[in-house]
C-alpha cells in the first residue's frame, strides 16, 4: 500500500512539473511587410506619381500653361526614375 502511494505521489509530481514548463521564448518569423517594405514603396510611389502626372496632362489639356508644361516634364522625369 506504501509504494502504491509513493508512486501515485511521484506520477503526481511528475505531471505538476510538466503542466508548470513553459516553451521557450523564440524570436518571430519576420512579416511580409518587413520583407516586402521596400519593393511596396517604391510601388506606391510610382502609382501615386504617376496618377499626379495623368491628372496634370488631362489638366494642361484643357488649359495649356507653360509652367503647367515644364511641371509635366520634371514629373514625368521623376516617375520615369521611380517606376524603372
Amino acid at each position: 500500500m506504501t509504494r502504491l502511494v509513493l508512486v501515485t505521489f511521484a506520477t503526481l509530481l511528475a505531471l505538476g512539473a510538466c503542466s508548470d514548463a513553459r516553451a521557450l521564448p523564440t524570436a518571430s518569423k519576420p512579416t511580409l511587410s518587413k520583407i516586402a517594405s521596400h519593393k511596396t514603396a517604391t510601388s506606391t510611389v510610382c502609382a501615386a506619381y504617376s496618377r499626379k502626372l495623368r491628372v496634370m496632362k488631362v489638366r494642361y489639356k484643357y488649359a495649356p500653361t507653360a509652367a503647367l508644361e515644364n511641371q509635366i516634364k520634371s514629373l514625368g522625369a521623376v516617375v520615369t526614375d521611380a517606376c524603372n
